[in-house]
């Protein structure tokens, strides 16, 4: 029994410490983006024309493209197919929400997606920088 403990604790001790550190390298940068505030661009003073933005923190990788027509987004696509080491199929759909609502209110002061806080700022914010090149 004694050398059944020497060789377990050390290896739920392995196990646990391998759950922390990849914990904390999938969370990196989540706490800052919670924090990021989002700019408000007034859309309408913007130039026609295609804009590139991004945001890069931890596993959120964002690089966008914009169109702006007479004054207005037309369309805002993503253009990485993967976000760290995640492919970007599984943000789809609140990826499309959020550009919905983006596109429909032709601001970026809008409400990320339940559930979805940190990836929708992430994509915010990479929105915000391609817009800011019109500027």
């Amino acid at each position: 029994m004694k050398k059944l403990f020497k060789v377990l604790i050390p290896v739920v001790l392995a196990v646990i410490a391998v759950v922390v550190i990849g914990l904390s390298i999938f969370n990196k940068g989540m706490a800052d983006i919670k924090k990021l505030s989002v700019e408000s661009i007034d859309v309408s003073l913007l130039k026609d024309g295609n804009y590139f933005g991004e945001y890069e923190n931890g596993r959120w990788q964002y690089h966008v493209e914009v169109t702006v027509r007479d004054g207005e987004i037309k369309e805002i696509r993503v253009l990485n197919t993967k976000t760290g080491p995640f492919e970007m199929k599984m943000y789809d759909d609140v990826n499309t929400e959020l550009i919905q609502r983006i596109v429909q209110n032709q601001s970026l002061q809008v409400d990320t997606v339940t559930g979805a806080t940190v990836n929708g700022k992430a994509l915010l914010k990479a929105v915000e920088s391609a817009l800011k090149e019109g500027i």
